[in-house]
């Protein structure tokens, strides 16, 4: 897995991790749709233009910290700025301002997204975008703590104890004795869980069944195994 940093990322392994470990506003539901998941409303204007986002109540990181608008105002921010080098920038493109940031012409405050209190923040579309529900589903558009990100600048996301996660399990790196065997472990988040519509087993299948797909593989000359362990 090359990294669980939700800006940077690009390859499926670490998409998958990130899916059961990070949560966006919305997230795609077995029926396709863009349900709501950190998202408690999401008011679209009538031009289509312009997007009211509401977070759901008492939103928290692991580490405790609070999950506030700003934390997805300075993700987009981070995403779009060209010193991140994030191959998937371009999806921010139906932002307003997101292209010209993006190729260096603009200011990161140009970009359309405004925390208008902890829970609240409005994001201005370049044009209207139909599927605009969809791309918040995309781990671009995850929010990050800046705090942690910060504290550990460029080697955050490279470990499992330099990731702060918002979503209903934590990746956590366990040793087994004196054996060069590394466990790697979706441990729910009891300060996070937050209350949506898709059933918590069906998560807990996703994990083993990526377990059984990806088993192991050699990274570093370490045999990696995954395991799941329900601590609820």
């Amino acid at each position: 897995m090359a990294s669980l940093d939700t800006t940077i990322l690009t390859d499926q392994y670490s998409y998958d991790v990130a899916g059961n470990v990070e949560e966006g506003l919305t997230r795609v539901d077995s029926k396709g749709n863009a349900a709501l998941a950190l998202a408690k409303s999401i008011d679209v204007s009538k031009d289509g233009l312009t997007y009211t986002v509401t977070l759901r109540d008492n939103l928290k990181w692991s580490n405790g910290d609070r999950l506030t608008a700003k934390d997805f105002v300075y993700s987009w921010k981070r995403a779009v700025d060209p010193k991140t080098g994030s191959e998937y920038a371009y999806l921010m493109g139906a932002v307003s301002g997101a292209n010209d940031i993006i190729s260096g012409k603009s200011s990161l405050d140009s970009l359309g997204i405004k925390a208008e209190s902890d829970t609240e923040f409005t994001v201005t579309l370049a044009q209207p975008t139909p599927y605009f529900k969809f791309l918040l589903s995309e781990p671009v558009y995850y929010p990050l703590d800046q705090k942690v990100v910060d504290k550990y600048g460029k080697q955050y996301g490279t470990s499992s104890d330099k990731t702060v996660y918002n979503g209903p399990f934590m990746f956590n790196q366990i040793k087994v004795g004196q054996e060069p065997i590394k466990l790697f472990q979706f441990m729910p988040i009891q300060t996070t869980m937050i209350s949506r519509q898709s059933n918590l087993n069906k998560l807990i299948s996703r994990s083993f069944q990526m377990r059984i797909q990806e088993h192991s593989f050699i990274n570093k000359g370490n045999l990696i195994l995954h395991s799941f362990q329900q601590l609820i």
